[in-house]
This record gives structure tokens, C-alpha cells and sequence, in this order.
């Protein structure tokens, strides 16, 4: 498996972003374990390493089975984190059902999603065809 890690400045700003909200980090298991601790202690991290598995929160998930959430609360979370290990269309498609999943449907939900610029477009799409609420 392929690990890629974000910068100490990253973490900080994306971290911001979550406090205090329910968030499911898909994929992002360096984010979950940087949130303060009562943030984390809501939030989940969706991933295939299982090197967390008897962690608090670990939820095992492959994103080839978009809709299996490893037992993750059904629209529980008001934001979701995205760290695609690929970055094409047919992988963020996957991941935008998984979101629609988790997110709550009548919250103000957020979902961020870490990727090269050329792909906002796109991915605004997706998340709209995935009735994904809220700013992408």
C-alpha cells in the first residue's frame, strides 16, 4: 500500500476545519488522529489498513465497496474527509456514494476533499449526483 502523509501546516488547516463536528476521515487516518479529543471522540476513520483495528472509531472500508461501511453510522456525520489513494473519476465516484452515505442528510454537512485543482469540477459533479449536501 502506498502511504502518502500531509505537511504539520496541512493537518493544522484541515484539522480547523473539523473541530468540534462529527467527522467521518474516509481514507485519512493521519487527520482522525490529529483532531482534538472531543472531536475525534464523535468522529470516525473509514480505511483499509487495519493497523488501527482496536481503535476507537476504526472502521474497516475499501473504497471498491462504496456502500460497505464496516458498521460506520448511516448519515451520522455532518463532515467526511476524503484522501483518495487514486485520484481518477471512476475512485471519486465511489468515494462521493460513500459520502452521501455518511453524511446527515438534514444537517449542514461539509465534505472535503484532498486533490489536484484540475479536478473541482468534477468533483462538485459527483457529490451533486450523490444528493451530497452542503459545500464540497
Amino acid at each position: 500500500m502506498n502511504q502518502y502523509w500531509y505537511s504539520s501546516t496541512s493537518i493544522d488547516c484541515i484539522v480547523a476545519e473539523c473541530a468540534g463536528l462529527r467527522v467521518a476521515c474516509v481514507s485519512t487516518p493521519s487527520i482522525f488522529f490529529s483532531l482534538d479529543a472531543t472531536t475525534r471522540e464523535r468522529s470516525a476513520v473509514l480505511d483499509l489498513d487495519e493497523q488501527w483495528a482496536d481503535e476507537r472509531g476504526f472502521y474497516r472500508y475499501d473504497f471498491k465497496s462504496p456502500e460497505d461501511l464496516g458498521g460506520a453510522a448511516l448519515h451520522g456525520f455532518d463532515m467526511v474527509v476524503i484522501d483518495p489513494p487514486f485520484i481518477d473519476r471512476s475512485v471519486w465516484q465511489l468515494y462521493a456514494k460513500t459520502a452521501a452515505l455518511l453524511l446527515d442528510p438534514g444537517g449542514d454537512c461539509r465534505v472535503l476533499c484532498t486533490t489536484i485543482a484540475e479536478n473541482e469540477a468534477m468533483l462538485v459533479e459527483l457529490f451533486e449526483e450523490n444528493a451530497v449536501a452542503g459545500p464540497v
